[in-house]
């Protein structure tokens, strides 16, 4: 089976000429906003990663994949802690859940890894998801 590997681009959210776009999801423990604010972006995250995955179905063994090892890295030019790195995460864990891609986000469900790389321009910010299914026994 092979290794699935997924860049996320820029995800946009906002409504006229009020549109904020970002690289990487927001750190939810230190950055506050409205809950209204936080959905819009939770669904906007889980709406790219679900795309980019279904976009990458026909690669991949039946949905829901069991049990697979998942690796985020957050490419950003500062970098989280590791409590905000996990933080910033969660939209995208939900996205490949909602998509179908996961049964769960649970750790008895997925095994996931977090890492995170400091790149030095913003142009380069951005999300990396690699997905490594597991063979049957």
């Amino acid at each position: 089976m092979s290794v699935i590997t997924i860049k996320t681009g820029i995800v946009t959210t906002g409504r006229g000429s009020k549109l904020v776009s970002r690289r990487i999801p927001h750190n939810q423990l230190n950055q506050r906003m409205h809950f209204i604010e936080r959905n819009r972006w939770n669904q906007a995250w889980k709406t790219e990663v679900g795309w980019l995955l279904k976009a990458q179905k026909a690669r991949m063994p039946a949905w829901p994949l069991k049990r697979p090892l998942v690796t985020i890295i957050l490419q950003t030019c500062h970098p989280f802690d590791q409590d905000g790195s996990n933080s910033a995460i969660k939209p995208i864990l939900d996205g490949m859940v909602e998509c179908g891609c996961l049964e769960d986000d649970s750790l008895e469900k997925v095994d996931l890894k977090v890492q995170q790389e400091k790149v030095t321009k913003k142009i380069n910010q951005g999300v990396k998801i690699i997905i490594e299914p597991t063979l049957p026994l």
